[in-house]
């Protein structure tokens, strides 16, 4: 080029055909659990993602029967005297062999699965429970209490978080 030379050489990997739909399929899966619309490069660590998540799956939908799930309250207090006047219901979830599973680990499975109903159902309850005895102990607070977008795609959302407080007697607090 302008006189020069110009030495060119290239690289090439080689892979079984077997081995790239394996890795194809692998991406594809773990972009398709991720979320739509999605373009996911294969990492070595897919296999072992997407076996995680499946056994998330199985096991997220015994929790309930099993008490795994918990609540914990994350208080809410007044400035500057610290007095609580609130607090958020968080749900935690402890497996005795997985150990504590993050909220953000489990939420989506949860959403993914169609257990969030249930889910979601079950910290309302408990969560209505807790604040009825806090009040009924006299404490005068608040609770707000976390929940998925797909649980408002319920259509008797409204009416089981009405029959929740009716039943434990917060709906005239």
């Amino acid at each position: 080029m302008d006189g020069g030379q110009i030495f060119l050489s290239a690289s090439v990997g080689v892979a079984s055909t077997g081995e790239l739909l394996h890795d194809a399929d692998l991406a594809l899966r773990y972009a398709k659990q991720r979320g739509k619309n999605r373009v996911e490069q294969y990492q070595a660590n897919y296999d072992e993602l997407l076996r995680r998540r499946g056994t998330l799956t199985g096991e997220l939908r015994h929790a309930i029967d099993r008490d795994q799930l918990r609540l914990v309250f994350q208080p809410v207090v007044a400035l500057p005297s610290m007095r609580p006047v609130g607090c958020e219901a968080l749900l935690r979830w402890t497996h005795p062999e997985l150990g504590p599973v993050r909220p953000d680990e489990f939420i989506p499975v949860a959403e993914e699965s169609g257990l969030i109903n249930r889910i979601g159902a079950w910290v309302l309850e408990n969560a209505c429970r807790q604040l009825a005895d806090w009040l009924a102990d006299g404490h005068d607070i608040w609770m707000s209490v976390n929940l998925s977008p797909k649980e408002l795609h319920n259509a008797d959302y409204a009416a089981q978080v009405a029959d929740i407080l009716t039943e434990l007697g917060l709906s005239r607090v």
